[in-house]
């Protein structure tokens, strides 16, 4: 059942949100399309950033002194920290490789 859920909701983040950004920005040269790419990939990093600090906060919320429940939170703080991390580094990377592509090495 979550499987479908979760399906479902990727299905609808891919229809209604992704796919009329390409559709509408038609980019001509490859800075655009690079430049496009990384900030749908950028921005899906940040929405799946944003749901696990949320589901951290859930875990540790309802461990309610469960040491089992909290080593769990813990572990998904640290993935979560780790996924700011890289979202942010990803950010980072297309306004890089988007200068570098635009004014050459």
């Amino acid at each position: 059942m979550q499987k479908k859920l979760y399906f479902s909701v990727l299905i609808f983040i891919l229809g209604v949100l992704i796919v009329p950004q390409f559709a509408l920005a038609q980019p001509t040269t490859i800075t655009q399309i690079v430049t496009n790419l990384s900030s749908l990939i950028t921005g899906i990093a940040i929405f799946v950033v944003v749901i696990s600090w949320i589901l951290t906060g859930l875990i540790f919320l309802t461990a309610q002194g469960d040491p089992s429940k909290i080593t769990k939170g813990r572990t998904a703080l640290i993935w979560a920290v780790v996924g700011t991390a890289v979202a942010f580094l990803a950010g980072t990377a297309r306004i890089i490789i988007g200068n570098a592509l635009s004014t050459g090495f």
